[in-house]
């Protein structure tokens, strides 16, 4: 039997999917990262949201309990100088919250848009590659059926020659 002709090809086709599956793997590793880090990007918005909403609760708590001159603040009303620190850390506590909001929609939008879709060109160029292994790996199939086909039809006409000749062989001693 030979050697198939395009084998060194083969396995240059081979090697290239497997390289495409490293980079598929890599880019699956820094997709579930970005999912992680969005997963924290969450969580400090939650909580930002949770410091805000206790900052409102204590600020309502607050402003029933004080008695004397008031200002309103988010619309309740405590004293003067309560009122102007309440102000400020709300305000702060509303900037925390929009600080934490903005990330995570820039993060989504970035790096976690850029994660996926690299995952997504990995996964297809993963794909390409393996199909085109595998179509070389079907013609080399072939190509080795094609040999055994060959290598059988040689083998029936060696067959066939050595009976003739036999046959032949008898029919000369005969006829002497």
């Amino acid at each position: 039997m030979s050697v198939y002709p395009l084998q060194s090809v083969l396995e240059l086709r081979q090697r290239e999917e497997d390289a495409a599956a490293e980079r598929l793997v890599d880019a699956t590793r820094r997709r579930a990262e970005a999912q992680e880090q969005e997963v924290r990007l969450v969580a400090a918005a939650d909580t930002a949201q949770g410091h805000l909403d206790r900052a409102l609760r204590t600020l309502d708590e607050e402003g029933r309990q004080d008695s004397g001159p008031k200002l309103s603040v988010a619309g309740m009303s405590m004293p003067g100088a309560t009122a102007a620190a309440a102000a400020s850390f709300v305000a702060r506590r509303r900037d925390e919250l929009k600080q934490a909001r903005t990330t995570l929609a820039r993060f989504r939008q970035g790096p976690l848009a850029e994660a996926r879709d690299a995952e997504v060109g990995a996964r297809s160029d993963h794909l390409m590659a393996r199909r085109a292994r595998e179509a070389l790996e079907k013609h080399a199939e072939k190509f080795r059926a094609a040999e055994r086909r060959a290598v059988g039809r040689r083998e029936d006409e060696a067959l066939e020659d050595a009976a003739r000749a036999t046959q032949h062989g008898r029919l000369s001693k005969t006829n002497t």
